[in-house]
């Protein structure tokens, strides 16, 4: 179902209980298996750690950067996504979350099993702090600058090792000996 559908149906009702059975007709999943809360989390931790910006000659980049409310924004939309049959568009995501921001968000994620919550909300902070070791710690700094090291010291290397003629040296070797 739409959202803008369901919001439309869940603001129509007058009563809390009315209110409540809206949100209980939508509720799909009980639960969601552990390598799809991974995938997921996984997804939602490099989205909010990873924005898109231009440099000084306008070329866009990925920068490491921390967005908290675009985890709690994606968080949210995720659960939905996962335990509904609400339609999310990832693409209109902020539109999408003002519309379920509130007394509707709140009503669907209370739904959901404690449990399930809890280990997903869980696994989104194992992500996020597996993200932050792996690519922000000064020792992902440093493997990464020896990489593009590599890469440079590579990319300026080869066209000279191309045009290096073996005789030569050897006759210059010769000559030294």
């Amino acid at each position: 179902m739409r959202i803008d559908t369901f919001v439309t149906l869940y603001n129509a009702r007058k009563t809390a209980d009315d209110k409540a059975d809206a949100i209980n007709k939508i509720m799909k999943n009980e639960h969601i298996g552990y390598a799809d809360k991974v995938d997921r989390v996984g997804i939602i931790a490099k989205d909010s750690y990873h924005t898109k910006k231009k440099d000084v000659n306008g070329v866009e980049r990925e920068v490491f950067e921390q967005n908290s409310a675009a985890k709690y924004m994606l968080y949210s939309l995720t659960l939905v996504d996962l335990y509904t049959d609400l339609e999310i568009d990832y693409k209109k995501c902020l539109e999408q979350f003002e519309k379920l921001n509130g007394e509707i968000l709140d009503g669907i994620i209370n739904s959901i099993d404690e449990r399930e919550r809890k280990e997903f909300q869980m696994l989104l902070e194992f992500a996020c702090d597996d993200l932050l070791v792996n690519e922000y710690e000064l020792h992902s700094f440093i493997r990464e600058q020896i990489d593009r090291f590599g890469e440079l010291i590579g990319t300026l290397i080869a066209p000279a090792l191309e045009n290096l003629d073996i005789g030569k040296i050897e006759e210059v070797m010769n000559k030294l000996k």
